[in-house]
This record gives C-alpha cells, sequence and structure tokens, in this order.
C-alpha cells in the first residue's frame, strides 16, 4: 500500500505547484510531483500498472490524437 502514498504525495505536490505563482517554486514542486508519482507506477501491482496504462492510452486518444487531423 506504499504506492498510494507516493501517489498521494505526487498529486499534492503537482496541485500545490500549478497554484503557485513563483517560477522556482513552481518547478521543484512539480518535479517533486513528477518523482513520486514514477515511484507509486513502479512500486503498485501490475494491476494497477496495467489500469494505468489503459488510462494514458485512453488519455491519448481523446486529447492529443484528434489534434493530429488538423
Amino acid at each position: 500500500m506504499n504506492y498510494l502514498i507516493f501517489y498521494t504525495i505526487g498529486i499534492g505536490s503537482i496541485l500545490t505547484g500549478v497554484r503557485t505563482n513563483d517560477e522556482i517554486h513552481r518547478l521543484a514542486l512539480v518535479l517533486t510531483g513528477l518523482i513520486g508519482l514514477s515511484w507509486g507506477y513502479f512500486s503498485s501491482p501490475t494491476l494497477v500498472q496495467g489500469l494505468g496504462a489503459v488510462f494514458l492510452i485512453c488519455l491519448y486518444k481523446l486529447y492529443i490524437s484528434p489534434s493530429n487531423n488538423l
């Protein structure tokens, strides 16, 4: 269950970083969040990793793929 702690820290850091106005603190918080999310992903069970991959593929199909048709 440690991966949930890392996911929570990562998402919280990214959300806090997006809300700050100082560029240096924003960069530090977002990078900390990305490290937390990556640790959470790599320490999670295979089922959670698979569901995360499916979720990312769906996001890619929704947002990135239609913009290529312009």
